[in-house]
């Protein structure tokens, strides 16, 4: 019985260290575009902005 719990500790803290390296790799990887990510974000904000502010304006009048 002992034998099967080290076992199972062993694998338990492999795959808590395997999530903790994975995520230090997505971490990292995030960081080297996030100014990108940025650049892209404030682009899509602008487009939704224009096209709330040219939604809002009021019709032009009749006699033009």
């Amino acid at each position: 019985m002992a034998y099967i719990n080290k076992v199972c500790f062993i694998i338990l803290k492999a795959s808590i260290y395997a999530q903790y390296v994975f995520f230090n790799y997505i971490k990292a990887t995030r960081k080297s575009s996030a100014q990108e990510n940025d650049q892209l974000k404030n682009n899509v904000m602008h487009r939704c902005y224009v096209k709330r502010e040219i939604a809002d304006l009021p019709a032009a009048p009749a006699g033009r």
